[in-house]
């Protein structure tokens, strides 16, 4: 197992991106300052946790959003591995929620994605010395999240339900519910968002991160 860097060499980063444009350009950049290095590279979350217990890296960044493993899931992997990690989160920022679970999850370092590359680099440099960094949209998302009515699992499955275009008839038959429970549920998560229809918690419930397409 590889040693952690200490003194003066460069920090030593992993990156667990699925974009290939995005690892080209935090590649770019880690190559523009001396005092960065780049340890390793994964394109989906699995790889990153092997990658991170074989090189232990100063710094990982890592997207929340992969297509095995999410993001959320990797971070949790890591701290749970090594609960010293250092971990910087990138996200779109569509999805307060995931924000949120990152956090519980163990980061301490968001950047947006399309940040620019002092942002990047101050992230990186916060992470490593074990102070927090929270681009203004993300703690705009933090600060959304808590005014934000958790959905009871239940509720969730039938949001999903609605995200997919199915009927109250559907949905009842879908998840063996009567007619008049799914409904309560229906009207449960339009009061818990705050909307009036159907689209709009659907709409609301993705840019929140309550759901996620697939």
């Amino acid at each position: 197992m590889a040693e952690r860097s200490a003194g003066p060499a460069p920090l030593r980063l992993l990156l667990v991106d699925d974009h290939p444009l995005m690892r080209e350009g935090l590649r770019a950049l880690i190559g523009r300052h001396g005092d960065l290095a780049l340890a390793g590279e994964a394109a989906g979350g699995a790889q990153g946790v092997a990658l991170y217990r074989e090189l232990l890296p100063d710094v990982a960044i890592v997207d929340l959003r992969l297509p095995d493993l999410s993001g959320v899931q990797v971070i949790a992997a890591i701290r749970a591995f090594d609960p010293a990690a250092r971990l910087v989160a990138l996200t779109m920022c569509d999805g307060d929620m995931d924000v949120r679970a990152a956090v519980e999850a163990g980061a301490r370092c968001f950047v947006l994605k399309g940040a620019s590359g002092a942002e990047v680099v101050e992230a990186i440099h916060s992470a490593a010395a074990g102070r927090p960094y929270v681009s203004p949209e993300a703690r705009e998302a933090l600060a959304l999240h808590r005014n934000l009515p958790l959905l009871t699992p239940r509720e969730r499955e039938v949001l999903e339900r609605l995200a997919e275009g199915l009927h109250n008839q559907e949905i009842a038959l879908a998840l063996r519910l009567s007619l008049s429970t799914v409904k309560v549920h229906v009207n449960a998560i339009f009061e818990k968002l705050g909307t009036r229809d159907r689209t709009e918690a659907v709409v609301l419930a993705l840019r929140r991160g309550l759901l996620h397409l697939t």
